[in-house]
């Protein structure tokens, strides 16, 4: 059974030209000889890996900022020799 938030594929639709004149032809999708078929999609990936792919990028613009202030003083304690 499919719910209300599940995610679907729809597929048995065709791209017929509509119209009879130049100036009021254009293209629409319709559904095909064979009829719509409506299907459940898989999961993308498991909740752990959703939760790991939104929390890369903010942890690597954490890293960057870390390193952009952090940096010049590690590089002034190591080029000065001071523990």
């Amino acid at each position: 059974m499919i719910g209300k938030a599940d995610p679907i594929v729809l597929g048995g639709l065709v791209e017929c030209d509509v119209g009879d004149s130049p100036f009021r032809a254009t293209r629409m999708t319709m559904p095909g000889p064979g009829g719509i078929v409506v299907g459940r999609t898989e999961p993308i990936s498991t909740p752990v890996e959703t939760m790991l792919l939104t929390a890369w990028r903010p942890c690597v613009a954490y890293l960057l900022i870390l390193l952009a202030i952090a940096g010049p003083s590690l590089i002034g304690l190591v080029v000065s020799g001071k523990p």
